[in-house]
C-alpha cells in the first residue's frame, strides 16, 4: 500500500501543476481557485442554495459565505427565493457574473485543449476513458 500512495500523491503533484492549481489567481483572472469554482457551481446550478455549493466543493459553509458576499458586492450573484422553500436563497449569477462564467468556461476549454494538442487522437481517447474511469472509481 506504501507504493501505492506514493504513486497516487505523485499522480495528484503531477496534475496539479498541469492545470497551475499552485497559481494564486485561477487561469490568470482575479479569482482564486475557490472562487472560479462557486462562479462555475452558481452557472451550471442557478438553483442552488450556499449549503448546496459548500456540500458539493466541501468547503466550510462560512467560507462559502464570505465569498458570496464579496461577489454580491462586486454585482457578480444576487440572491432570489427558492421557488419551493421562500426561506431559501438560491444563489444566481447577474449578466456580470454571466460574463465572468463564460470567461471562466473558455479559459477553462483553452486549458484542456492545450494539454491535448499534443496527443494523437488515439491517445485522446484513451485519457478521456481512463479520466472517466477513475472519476467512476473514486466516487465509490
Amino acid at each position: 500500500m506504501d507504493e501505492q500512495l506514493r504513486k497516487v500523491r505523485a499522480f495528484n503533484r503531477f496534475f496539479a501543476v498541469q492545470l497551475n492549481l499552485f497559481d494564486r489567481h485561477t487561469l490568470g483572472t482575479e479569482l482564486t481557485l475557490t472562487e472560479g469554482r462557486i462562479i462555475g457551481d452558481i452557472g451550471r446550478h442557478p438553483n442552488w442554495t450556499a449549503n448546496d455549493i459548500a456540500e458539493h466543493l466541501h468547503v466550510d459553509k462560512s467560507y462559502i459565505s464570505r465569498l458570496l458576499q464579496k461577489f454580491e458586492k462586486k454585482k457578480y450573484i444576487i440572491r432570489v427565493a427558492h421557488r419551493d422553500d421562500q426561506r431559501k436563497k438560491c444563489i444566481q449569477l447577474t449578466a456580470s457574473g454571466k460574463r465572468l462564467f463564460d470567461e471562466l468556461e473558455r479559459l477553462s476549454d483553452d486549458q484542456a485543449a492545450h494539454m491535448m494538442t499534443k496527443l494523437s487522437s488515439e491517445e485522446r481517447h484513451l485519457l478521456v476513458e481512463k479520466m472517466n474511469w477513475i472519476q467512476s472509481v473514486l466516487q465509490k
